[in-house]
């Protein structure tokens, strides 16, 4: 709670200059406090900064032992796996017809010419 204006001048300079000195104390352990807080916080990012470089440090290998799965949603997941390799496989047979189509051009003008 702040001094109202009248309360401040009925004090003399000497109770003045006391109340200043306890505020400033208030605000130099408030500061305190912060740098300490600041610290602690500090000392646990570092903690978490190492975890995490040990963590992309580390090689991590998984093996899949078993796949439990539905019968319906293995079925399901096979219709889609199959519709999606239809335009893998267009595409295949589109550069091996090219392959194809070059070395037969190339072979096919070296067999004219022996």
């Amino acid at each position: 709670m702040s001094p109202t204006k009248k309360e401040i001048q009925s004090k003399n300079p000497t109770e003045l200059l006391r109340d200043q000195v306890i505020a400033l104390n208030e605000i130099q352990q408030s500061m305190v406090n912060i740098k300490e807080n600041q610290i602690k916080i500090l000392e646990s990012l570092s903690g978490l900064y190492i975890l995490n470089q040990q963590s992309l440090e580390d090689n991590v290998s998984v093996s899949v032992s078993n796949v439990e799965m539905p019968f319906g949603s293995m079925v399901n997941f096979m219709v889609k796996w199959t519709i999606a390799s239809i335009p893998a496989a267009i595409i295949l047979i589109g550069i091996v017809s090219v392959i194809l189509l070059v070395l037969t051009i190339f072979f096919g003008g070296v067999s004219q010419i022996f």
